[in-house]
């Protein structure tokens, strides 16, 4: 009988011979062909609202399949019907100038389809690829019978919109250039395009797995506790600048506003994709030039404004593009007599804000899309422009007047009647006496804020002398149409030198749009803190606070204006500006209102689904299963030449039986 020690030997190289086709080679080939791709960090997200669920979601460990060129819909059911024996579902990579609705129908319900993988070469994307549906924020508008004009029917990719389809299977975005060339060049193209007996398959896991259930109101009520929920409500801030600032001096002044507006988000169907349908920058610009055109002249404005008795309303609206979140809380504040700022009861009634309702707008313009042709279109609502017939001509003359010719599109003519989706639309379920205009796709927009100037004015003649700052405009131009927003003046602005925080978020969430969450879990969105800054430094005013002398003296000083401790242009010095900029809560009534109904249908109720961990993407290479079974059958051939060690080897094989010198001699 053995001892113990040479039992435990023999069981080890038993094991050893054992797995050594196994896990070692799996080792090596583990390190060699196994990769995970880290740029791919655009995927789809999970949303709910009040009645459904939209969006992607992967099984908690990740959906694997084998990765397959699809070009059109026919070419799903030829990759299923071709895979190998041991593969059976398959990850579809689509060229984005692919993705439409007919082949996106067919991406989605195919079961053997576990993920899609969209790739976007950026020289081949298509100009009309709108992720939109055919009738943006259809739900939402204000027109009740007519709810669809098929506003972008020529653009969008589906009918109810890419970013807006339940696919509940995985979707990425891949669009840097060696994370292509990875997964197309270097495994898909090499390993799949040709298949060879015997050979290795190009093999995708895509893990995205988020926390959903059903809708949004059993979503938030699975878990109260903010940390633990699984939902979280969209939601930020809105910005407004009001010239002149209003208190409660005279608390019994009409208001007569003209109000500016842009929608500060777009929303991509990809988290941290960049830019999305609408060009929100373009129209955001233009709003940030006018604002800076005003300061540059400030007392010359004020004089002007106070002769006339009216204010400027710019207006900065966030969540637009998900059922008008930021317009319809505006509003909301405004029926309830809590905008811009709630009272606070100061006992010097100049620090007390004075709360306006919906009756204080007088005219609302909009800008959208700007950029989208040489061409400004103005449309109004029929009924609107009926009843304002000469005040929106008056309008349209002072627009004119400023060196751009608008094209009017007549809403008399049969199908011109209603607006394009818009914030108009919140103000008209609100009230429907405000007349107002939206100018869009038109190029040289910096220029067309002089009807707003005109009208506060009540003369077109002074309101050419407000000119636009050409270098600012350049310098503007040079900070947000880049890859990252990290030029000097908005890291002077937002201080980033000091702070790695915001240095982070310039460099990483430059160019995306997208509302973050109430809670701000979500992350604050880097647009709207520029734009607060921008407005302050070209708007803002130290001559009334240069005796303060720290950030939290200015930080102190709460009345009717906003105080800001913020770098001056060169960056050398710090001071506290005095604005009359307001930051308005930008999240939907419905989560506001006790025991709303989330059916209903009369606010945004959209919640985005949070994560259960880290979204991953990686390949790997699959060998064919006969290679898998001659794999097998080596290895069960080395496990039976591996058994006879247990009985053949003697004892003596195992003894050290050399004398080392000076060792006593055996007995």
């Amino acid at each position: 009988m053995f001892p113990s020690n040479i039992s435990l030997f023999l069981l080890v190289l038993l094991f050893e011979c054992f797995i050594f086709i196994g896990v070692d080679s799996y080792a090596n080939i583990q390190d060699q062909i196994f990769i995970r791709v880290n740029n791919s960090e655009v995927q789809c997200i999970r949303m709910l609202n009040g009645t459904d669920s939209i969006g992607c979601q992967s099984d908690i460990n990740g959906n694997v399949g084998a990765l397959t060129t699809i070009a059109e819909k026919k070419d799903v059911q030829s990759a299923v019907d071709n895979l190998p024996f041991g593969i059976s579902n398959i990850i579809a990579v689509v060229a984005l100038k692919n993705m439409r609705g007919p082949l996106i129908d067919v991406l989605r319900s195919h079961e053997k389809v576990v993920g899609i993988l969209l790739i976007d070469r950026g020289n081949e994307r298509p100009s009309n690829f709108s992720e939109d549906a055919f009738c943006p924020n259809r739900q939402f508008s204000f027109y009740q019978t007519e709810r669809c004009h098929g506003w972008n029917q020529g653009n969008s990719v589906h009918p109810d919109g890419l970013k807006f389809v339940d696919f509940a299977k995985p979707l990425r975005l891949a669009t840097n250039k060696d994370e292509i060339k990875l997964i197309v060049d270097t495994c898909l193209n090499p390993f799949n395009k040709k298949l060879v007996a015997d050979g290795f398959r190009c093999m995708g896991r895509m893990t995205q797995f988020m926390f959903s259930a059903g809708n949004a109101k059993i979503c938030l009520g699975r878990y109260m506790d903010a940390e633990n929920s699984l939902c979280e409500v969209l939601g930020d801030l809105n910005v407004f600048l009001m010239l002149p600032s209003l208190n409660m001096s005279q608390p019994d002044a009409s208001v007569d506003q003209f109000v500016l507006a842009a929608r500060m988000d777009t929303f991509s169907t990809f988290r941290n994709a960049k830019g999305g349908d609408l060009s929100a920058l373009s129209s955001l610009m233009s709003l940030l030039l006018a604002a800076d055109a005003v300061g540059r002249q400030m007392d010359t404005f004020l004089r002007l404004a106070r002769q006339s008795g009216r204010q400027l309303l710019f207006a900065f609206l966030h969540g637009e593009s998900l059922g008008y979140i930021g317009s319809s809380r505006w509003m909301w504040d405004m029926e309830r007599e809590k905008f811009p700022a709630e009272a606070k009861n100061f006992t010097t009634k100049e620090y007390n804000v004075r709360q306006i309702g919906v009756d204080a707008l007088s005219f609302f313009m909009e800008l959208q899309q700007i950029g989208a042709s040489s061409k400004l279109y103005a449309h109004t609502d029929s009924q609107i422009y009926n009843q304002n017939k000469s005040l929106v001509d008056t309008i349209l003359h002072y627009a004119n007047g400023s060196g751009e010719h608008v094209h009017f599109v007549d809403p008399t003519t049969p199908g011109n009647g209603a607006v394009p989706p818009s914030s108009y639309h919140s103000i008209l379920k609100t009230s429907n006496k405000v007349p107002g205009l939206i100018l869009s796709s038109f190029g040289p927009a910096k220029y067309q804020y002089g009807a707003a100037l005109s009208y506060v004015f009540n003369n077109a003649t002074e309101s050419a002398a407000f000119k636009v700052n050409e270098q600012y405009a350049e310098e503007l131009g040079n900070c947000f149409f880049k890859a990252n927003w990290s030029c000097p003046l908005f890291r002077i602005l937002t201080n980033a030198t000091h702070d790695m925080q915001m240095d982070q978020f310039l460099n990483e969430t430059a160019n995306s749009f997208s509302i973050g969450s109430a809670s701000g879990r979500l992350g604050q969105p880097i647009i709207r803190r520029l734009i607060f800054f921008l407005l302050t430094l070209s708007t803002g005013d130290t001559k009334s606070t240069e005796n303060v002398r720290t950030q939290s003296q200015c930080r102190d000083l709460n009345n009717d204006h906003a105080h800001v401790w913020m770098n001056d242009r060169d960056g050398k010095n710090a001071s506290c500006y005095r604005a009359s900029i307001y930051q308005t809560v930008a999240k939907s009534p419905a989560f506001e209102i006790k025991d709303y109904n989330f059916t209903s249908g009369k606010y945004s109720t959209w919640v985005v689904s949070h994560w259960a961990h880290e979204a991953t993407f990686e390949l790997y290479l699959k060998a064919d299963y006969r290679l898998e079974l001659c794999a097998f059958v080596t290895a069960f051939f080395v496990l039976m030449l591996c058994i006879p060690l247990l009985f053949a080897p003697k004892e003596q094989w195992f003894l050290d039986t050399f004398l080392r010198p000076g060792a006593p001699q055996p007995l």
